[in-house]
Formats: structure tokens, sequence, C-alpha cells
């Protein structure tokens, strides 16, 4: 079950990141917001991740629509952001740590679609058992790479 909800979380965010670089061709007029030097320490960004990932979490209370809702908006800004910005952008300031942002996103966003899986196999008259330790401990390791996400973040700008 939770490996579904990582494949259906991924293709989600790709999918909604693909679309955000092709809306960015439409936003000509759009400044790009990243040229600004910022100093924000990891611990503010762990902060500022955790609270906005625990958004896609309320999926949980809302038969996940909180939490498609939540990855196609990071998605779309994300992809415009990449659009926007040049490769040497991209590879220095994204990359580094968006490998991390992103994989914690998606782990995060795994277990708000549960509510769906939970109603499909309802649905399919199939039973569904839901391992609570494996929920926790993606949930751990999402936490874990958004604090590495943090870190390198915080060095990067």
């Amino acid at each position: 079950m939770i490996k579904k909800s990582v494949i259906s979380s991924t293709v989600i965010y790709v999918s909604s990141i693909i679309f955000g670089m092709i809306l960015s061709r439409q936003l000509i007029d759009m400044q790009w917001f990243g040229n600004e030097v910022m100093k924000i320490s990891a611990k503010d960004l762990l902060i500022h991740n955790i609270i906005s990932n625990c958004v896609s979490l309320l999926g949980l209370l809302s038969f996940g629509i909180i939490t498609i809702l939540y990855l196609i908006y990071n998605g779309i800004i994300l992809g415009i952001t990449m659009s926007k910005g040049s490769i040497y952008m991209i590879v220095t300031k994204i990359l580094p740590h968006g490998v991390f942002e992103i994989a914690g996103t998606i782990l995060i966003a795994s277990i708000g679609l549960i509510p769906i899986w939970f109603v499909w196999h309802k649905y399919n008259n199939k039973d569904m058992n839901i391992d609570k330790y494996k929920l926790f401990r993606v949930f751990g390791a999402a936490l874990g790479l958004l604090l590495i996400a943090a870190i390198i973040e915080a060095r990067l700008m």
C-alpha cells in the first residue's frame, strides 16, 4: 500500500513539475525571484520544510485531496522556477538539496494518500493492512531527508 502511495505521489509531483515548466512559457513577464542573496539557517529551513510538508498530511483527513493539491502546487512552482532559472542555478542551487527535499516531500505525501487506497480497497472488496511501523519509518525517513536538504540548502544560500 505504501509503495502504491509513493508511486502515485511521484507521478503527481513529476507531472506537476512538467506542467509548471510548460506553464512558465506563458509567464513571460515573471521575474526570477532566486537572484537575491539570502541567508537562512538550516534550522529555519527545516522548520519551514516540515510545516509545509505536514500540510500534505492533511490528506489523511481529506481523503488525499489536500495532499494532491499540495503536490500539484509545489510541483508547478518548482517547474516554473526551474524553467525560469539558468542551468547553473538549477545545478548549483536546486539540485544539491532538491534531491533530498523532493524525496522527503514524496514520502510524506505518500502517507497523505493512504485514505484513497483505503477507499479503493474497500470498493474492490479487498482487505488492506496498514503497517503502522512502516508508516512511522517512512515518516522518519522523510524527516531525515528534509533535515539533510535543509543543511545543504543553508550552506548553498
